[in-house]
């Protein structure tokens, strides 16, 4: 059977200030052990390359194959920190939404104003590998929520009840509007 793989349950806190939901990225085993083969190979290829060129074997496209796994390295790298230590802090307090991406703390992150920022919603699709087969395990959920006119998302890829239950939270948290009298 086809497995999608989904990150680790999120997990949250509240406190006097305001609500934090941490969303780990954690991926599984699977594309884990890819990335680290990935990597092995990319180093390996180009450790044999730089053999050769300081050899003395150098052929027309030999820099540029050193140049290429170099790339392919860092690039396999930096998803593979990404999948191992990568999540996202969303941060609700009395004045924003923070929307924070990092990995072992160095990140970059998003602020909103709580009162411009539209109703949260949870949207889901059936992943088309799946093969129209319905399945909870197939099901790919993203939460969003309008900000000045545009669409912002966060949390792809989580699974169906952890979307839930960080809307549940939201909606718990933020304040509704007012009514005028």
């Amino acid at each position: 059977m086809f497995v999608i793989w989904h990150r680790r349950a999120a997990s949250s806190q509240a406190n006097s200030s305001g609500v934090q939901i941490v969303i780990p990225y954690w991926l599984g085993w699977g594309p884990f052990s890819f990335f680290v083969f990935w990597n092995l190979m990319n180093i390996q290829m180009g450790f044999w390359q730089w053999q050769s060129i300081s050899h003395g074997i150098i052929g027309p496209l030999s820099r540029d194959k050193l140049h290429l796994s170099e790339i392919f390295a860092v690039l396999g790298l930096s998803i593979l920190l990404w999948i191992a230590a990568g999540r996202e802090i969303i941060t609700l307090d009395t004045g924003f939404l923070r929307v924070r991406q990092e990995i072992f703390g160095i990140g970059w992150s998003r602020q909103y104003l709580l009162a411009e920022v539209g109703d949260i919603r949870t949207d889901c699709f059936l992943d088309p590998k799946a093969f129209g087969q319905w399945n909870e395990a197939h099901v790919r959920v993203a939460l969003s929520f309008s900000y000045q006119g545009k669409i912002r998302s966060f949390g792809r890829e989580l699974g169906m009840q952890d979307a839930l239950n960080i809307e549940k939270t939201f909606r718990s948290f933020r304040p509704s509007p007012r009514t005028p009298d």
